[in-house]
């Protein structure tokens, strides 16, 4: 079964974008929709992450949420919150490890 969650996601300069995250073999996708904007599909190929991290400052919170911080390879930061908590934000930080070289670091 391919893990799916319910998410809030931001990248630098966009709005926040509510809906759902596939944690794909080989990419994530995002589908969802911002206040004011049309729907979104994103997808993130696990090749272009260089960092996984969990957000320890305010300004790294999303919506006042803890967030998983993925530092790209190319574009600035995109921040992932899960809208069932903390709980499964780590959950879902270890999944997207699980399959970016180095895993999750601090």
């Amino acid at each position: 079964m391919v893990p799916t969650y319910a998410v809030i996601w931001q990248e630098p300069g966009f709005p926040p974008y509510a809906g759902k995250l596939v944690v794909g073999r080989r990419r994530l996708s995002f589908e969802g929709s911002a206040t004011g904007a049309r729907q979104s599909l994103h997808r993130l190929l696990y090749d272009e992450i260089a960092r996984v991290r969990m957000g320890r400052a305010p300004e790294e919170r999303l919506e006042g949420r803890s967030a998983v911080v993925l530092e790209r390879r190319q574009g600035g930061p995109l921040r992932i919150a899960t809208v069932n908590g903390i709980g499964e934000t780590s959950e879902l930080a270890d999944k997207i490890a699980e399959r970016v070289p180095g895993g999750l670091t601090e």
